[in-house]
């Protein structure tokens, strides 16, 4: 090549890198006019998806939310023959991952459900499952303490400050509860949840004993440690966190007893870790839940509230399978027989862990008897609404049905409003008085209480003067007059006329109630008074009562003579006092089931009763313990520890038997 050639290329190439301008743009490439010719490749096959170790279920299994089969959620119902993709093992369950019409989802097996399981899966900490999470807000319930829509509040009720404890938690396994605290007003010092490892003692000083640890909110805003070790009133260790108290933060304990703690922020950074056997000044060798349980309580100063938000608590599952788990409750039971079954709602008592198990697993109903009103009707037209407002709104948010027990209780002048029994209005007055009281209480709660008692007992208290107060200064129009007063401003809440001994001529009483009950229903009835059900309050060997067994065809008979007047029947206080009874322990407790046991088939086989509700829900809380002072009476389903009694197994026995009831366990008025 010559170099006047070679400088030509040089030039061609040099022009051929140098960038466009926009006085010289590059044009577009000129079409080709014929099919070039492509150089020849390999071609690389594409690569093989590794398949998936596939297991099939025996047969249709639930998948959990987590390793087990109590505590968790169901998340669907896989039929026999699924195949699922395991992914790793714990304890009794294998995580799998299923795969139906395309939709993915995770979620925990039994692992004897699976065949063709493949070897060698991964074993999954304790840290990479979900834990068991437990509603535990009823700890902080009464006495200053209340929920709304989950969020705790403690206040202060009488500017001395409030102090709150719960019931003891059973423990058995690594757990941690998460919070958030905030103080009001913004000019208030201190407050206070409390994990509470053993209880202060009732002997001596009021800390002798007593394994705390206080979780505080100071007027920092930062969250503070006080450790008591029950040698002292005084804290024993004072610890104050770079954590701001509104700000979620979670205390996590490596045991059931509560050896180790870690403090960890929102971010699950660990701020801090206590080794409960070598923290200073402090003498905890057994950590901070010797008993392995927990006691939840609060603490206000003065003229102060706290709020507990986010609270939740958790527990490391064992990942065992639980034979006994999905056995329906009795409450699901009843469902299944179209009744409803229910009790008192004890505010206080509901603090109590076993109290309120039992409560959740048996209730569908609840009575709110509180609406005695004595000392929260301060004059005509002024209540107090808070203790009530805070009862019906949890028991609605909780989703039970509520039972106002009683809108209208005619009880003697001693049991009235002070102001009401030393009071002399005339009659028109009285009955002014009587017609707001009705509405403005049943106004109020219209669609949260959706049963209520009118007139309570007002056959059993008519016979003589002073028996019934509503009775003396109106006359027996006043019962009428409730039930056409209350359905006005509630249409559907369910009108119930309660009494007493009227469940079967077992005595003359009896005879005689049930008589005078009935004509004042039929006649009522027939003028279009709306009563929509009769209760029936069976406290069978009260002190007011005869020593007399019911019979259980009799009160069948009883039940369905009422039910042809056009009413339901409720069993509305039920009870089976011990004291008066012959024999033994073990002879009383047979002969206890029995009555429960005949009185629940006969609710059921009459065709006409739609709820039992026992009042009292263990013996320890019975109202006949606490207002009648019989200490032995025990005439609840569960002991004074809350085990059941062989009444509970009668109870149960008869809810599984073969029998339905045909009656909604809801009927509309």
């Amino acid at each position: 090549m010559n170099r006047t050639c070679a400088a030509f290329l040089i030039v061609i190439l040099l022009a051929s890198c140098t960038p466009p301008s926009v006085s010289n743009p590059i044009k577009p490439p000129t079409p080709l006019t014929t099919t070039p010719v492509l150089p020849t490749s390999t071609i690389i096959p594409a690569p093989t998806a590794t398949a998936r170790p596939m297991a099939t279920l025996i047969a249709a299994e639930k998948l959990y939310a987590g390793p087990g089969n109590r505590g968790y959620e169901t998340l669907s119902q896989l039929p026999a023959g699924s195949p699922v993709y395991p992914i790793a093992v714990f304890v009794d369950f294998i995580k799998v991952e299923t795969d139906d019409y395309g939709s993915r989802q995770q979620g925990y097996l039994r692992k004897d459900a699976l065949q063709n399981l493949p070897s060698g899966l991964p074993e999954l900490s304790i840290q990479q499952i979900p834990w068991i999470s437990e509603n535990l807000d009823n700890s902080f319930l009464g006495d200053g303490g209340f929920v709304e829509k989950g969020q705790i509040k403690v206040v202060d009720i009488n500017g001395t400050g409030t102090s709150i404890d719960g019931g003891g938690i059973p423990l058995d396994s690594a757990f941690r509860l998460r919070m958030q605290l905030a103080l009001s007003p913004t000019t208030a010092e201190y407050a206070n949840m409390q994990l509470i490892g053993q209880p202060y003692s009732k002997v001596g000083p009021w800390w002798q004993g007593m394994i705390r640890l206080d979780v505080g909110v100071n007027s920092h805003n930062q969250v503070q440690f006080c450790f008591f070790d029950g040698t002292s009133e005084n804290c024993k260790n004072d610890m104050q966190l770079n954590v701001q108290a509104d700000q979620t933060f979670t205390l996590e304990f490596s045991d059931p007893q509560g050896t180790v703690m870690e403090i960890i922020d929102e971010n699950g950074k660990i701020v801090t870790s206590v080794e409960f056997s070598k923290l200073p000044g402090v003498t905890l060798p057994d950590g901070l839940f010797p008993q392995k349980k927990l006691w939840l309580g609060a603490w206000v100063n003065p003229h102060t509230n706290l709020e507990i938000n986010s609270f939740t608590f958790e527990k490391a599952p064992d990942g065992k399978w639980n034979q006994t788990a999905g056995a329906p409750t009795l409450r699901e039971l009843a469902k299944q027989k179209n009744i409803a079954l229910g009790s008192e709602l004890m505010i206080w008592a509901a603090r109590e862990y076993p109290y309120w198990k039992i409560l959740n697993e048996t209730d569908e109903i609840v009575a709110v008897s509180e609406f005695g009103w004595q000392g929260n009707w301060y004059e005509r037209g002024k209540y107090n609404f808070e203790l009530f407002d805070k009862i019906v709104n949890y028991a609605v948010e909780k989703e039970w049905t509520v039972y106002g027990s009683h809108l209208v209780w005619g009880v003697d002048r001693a049991s009235m409003p002070a102001w009401l029994a030393k009071s002399h209005f005339t009659r028109q007055e009285y009955e002014d008085i009587l017609k707001e009281h009705v509405q403005t209480i049943a106004k109020r709660y219209a669609g949260r209480v959706k049963i209520w008692s009118i007139a309570n007992e007002a056959i059993q208290r008519s016979y003589g003067p002073g028996g019934d107060f509503w009775n003396d200064v109106i006359g027996p129009d006043y019962i009428e007059m409730s039930f056409r007063w209350a359905r006005e401003v509630d249409p559907h809440a369910i009108l119930i006329f309660n009494g007493d001994r009227n469940d079967s001529p077992r005595s003359a009483d009896a005879r005689s109630y049930i008589e005078k009950t009935y004509a004042v229903v039929k006649n009522l009835k027939a003028r279009g008074v709306p009563i929509d059900a009769v209760g029936m309050q069976m406290h069978f060997f009260s002190p007011w009562d005869v020593p007399v067994l019911p019979k259980k065809d009799e009160v069948i008979k009883t039940m369905r003579r009422f039910g042809e007047l056009g009413v339901k029947i409720y069993v509305t206080e039920f009870s089976v006092n011990l004291h008066p009874l012959p024999g033994n322990q073990e002879e009383k407790y047979k002969l206890q089931a029995d009555i429960y046991r005949d009185m629940l088939s006969a609710c059921l086989e009459s065709g006409v009763c739609v709820a039992f509700e026992y009042w009292g829900l263990a013996d320890q809380w019975s109202w006949e313990i606490s207002s009648l002072n019989i200490s032995n009476s025990d005439p609840s389903m569960f002991d004074r520890n809350y085990q059941p009694k062989p009444a509970y197994f009668a109870i149960r026995d008869v809810l599984t038997a073969g029998f339905q009831n045909t009656v909604p366990a809801t009927p509309s008025p």
